[in-house]
């Protein structure tokens, strides 16, 4: 084998070798990330699903499910169904709940939120001097990446409009499944929405979805911010403020709350725009 020949080769041989090298980097690197997110996402939204899965013992005492499935959310099976103390005239079951342990474990805890058999089925929590205080905060008070849901700012549970966050989280649980409500057919079979106070248990009946974004502070367009439309209202402030959510409705419901029904919204993030968000509009019908 001539000279050239040989090196050659042995530049073919370097090449391939090279080749190889990078492709293992490649897969080391694909591997770390993988054990990365396992440990600091995966792993931890078991565990957090898991103890909200605790709570919702406590908060359903004897109607509380006691099964999860494989993202740790609540499985609901016949029994438990039926085991209700109340059915609302759109065949919304209401569960039977027991906050008192739960108010006296977290006085920030303002009420329980369900959307009957859906895995929504989480305390409420109102910390006014630290808005987001459980935005990556759990029940107990240690950091978590899924939080908790909270009342949002200049509003509380008993204003004429509210809002709760809530993290759209991967597995699908807090508000991760609610962009379902693109769904007329979803709407329709999903349409209450359950907040279980001190005083009283209320019932909601959603209206609109619908998909926003949070606008800069300096923004003029005239776009509607569902955030700010927070608050006491007056009637004509209330009518407009409806007439905008319509608008920008996935489906028509046919329903037009009329002032001063409540008007509760749930927002979560989304991905369709940069600080995109995903909301559900529901007005209080008990």
């Amino acid at each position: 084998m001539t000279q050239k020949k040989q090196t050659k080769s042995k530049r073919k041989y370097r090449l391939i070798y090279l080749s190889m090298l990078v492709l293992a980097l490649a897969l080391v690197g694909v591997l770390a990330f993988a054990i990365y997110k396992l440990n600091t996402e995966y792993v931890p939204q078991q565990k957090e699903a898991q103890r909200f899965s605790q709570l919702s013992v406590i908060a359903h005492g004897d109607d509380a499910v006691s099964e999860t499935d494989s993202s740790g959310n609540p499985v609901v099976g016949p029994d438990e169904q039926q085991n209700t103390i109340e059915t609302t005239t759109t065949g919304a079951k209401i569960p039977h709940y027991t906050l008192e342990e739960l108010f006296s474990m977290n006085s920030d805890m303002v009420g329980w939120l369900t959307i009957p058999d859906t895995v929504v089925d989480y305390p409420v929590m109102h910390t006014p001097d630290d808005i987001e205080y459980y935005l990556h905060t759990d029940f107990d008070g240690y950091y978590s990446f899924s939080g908790c849901l909270f009342v949002g700012n200049n509003c509380d549970i008993d204003s004429d409009m509210f809002v709760i966050y809530g993290h759209n989280m991967n597995n699908g649980s807090m508000f991760g499944s609610i962009d379902y409500y693109t769904s007329y057919d979803y709407w329709t079979s999903h349409p209450d929405v359950i907040l279980k106070t001190k005083d009283e248990t209320r019932l909601y009946h959603i209206f609109a979805a619908f998909a926003t974004k949070v606008y800069d502070e300096d923004d003029d367009s005239g776009a509607f911010k569902y955030y700010y439309a927070v608050g006491d209202k007056t009637k004509e402030q209330y009518d407009q403020d409806v007439k905008d959510i319509i608008a920008l409705s996935y489906f028509d419901s046919g329903i037009i709350p009329e002032y001063p029904a409540q008007i509760a919204y749930l927002s979560t993030c989304a991905y369709h725009d940069e600080n995109g968000r995903f909301v559900l509009a529901a007005y209080r019908i008990g």
